[in-house]
């Protein structure tokens, strides 16, 4: 049996697959691959990620090739340019992978220090909050006791108060315990006189 010799844009397309694929890029090898059922789902479970700058290097004598399009590939089959866009997104991809991983990885690295920011910031706020409770606790037991001093302030002067105005009337009384002693030595001796005084009106009365 004669063997079938595939168009050139299969046979490049082929090789593309096989190297990006990291299998063996002949055509026997292929055709019964692509002619798998699961071939395309597997390409879409594909590790980009495992793809190495070797095999990208590998894939630049094809992805250059000037007998080689897409345009070519779509003419000889429709699949064939899907295959050829796929390889070439593949190889794209590991190009901006290498700026966009470090970058990534810088990312990461940020991303854990703001965590690790994050967690001290949050105990530091939490210590901060614990001390304000004890201030605001302290604050209110100061003012209460400064309320209390105020209304015992306010019960002593009010003490004050009336205990100066007892004094001021046990000193007028004093005053008027003085003149009511001199008043009653006046009543005694008034009556002293006045004993005296009749005394002499009887003895007057019968000499008359």
């Amino acid at each position: 049996q004669k063997e079938v010799v595939p168009p050139t844009a299969v046979q490049v397309e082929n090789k593309k697959l096989g190297t990006v694929l990291q299998l063996e890029g002949s055509w026997t090898f292929a055709l019964p691959m692509m002619g798998d059922i699961g071939f395309l789902p597997s390409l879409e479970r594909f590790n980009k990620d495992a793809i190495n700058d070797e095999t990208v290097e590998m894939l630049f004598p094809y992805l250059n090739a000037p007998d080689f399009t897409s345009e070519d590939a779509k003419k000889v089959a429709g699949a064939l340019a899907g295959l050829c866009t796929w390889a070439r997104a593949m190889a794209l991809y590991v190009d901006i992978a290498k700026v966009v991983k470090p970058k990534m990885e810088a990312l990461k690295i940020a991303e854990g220090k703001l965590k690790s920011a994050n967690t001290r910031l949050a105990k530091a706020q939490a210590e901060l909050d614990g001390v304000q409770a004890e201030l605001d606790a302290m604050q209110e037991q100061f003012d209460q006791a400064l309320a209390n001093k105020q209304r015992l302030q306010e019960d002593a002067d009010a003490t004050q108060k009336r205990m100066d105005a007892a004094n001021r009337l046990i000193g007028g009384l004093a005053g008027e315990r003085k003149r009511w002693g001199e008043q009653s030595e006046a009543f005694a001796d008034e009556i002293r006189r006045l004993a005296g005084d009749v005394a002499m009106a009887c003895a007057f009365i019968g000499y008359v």
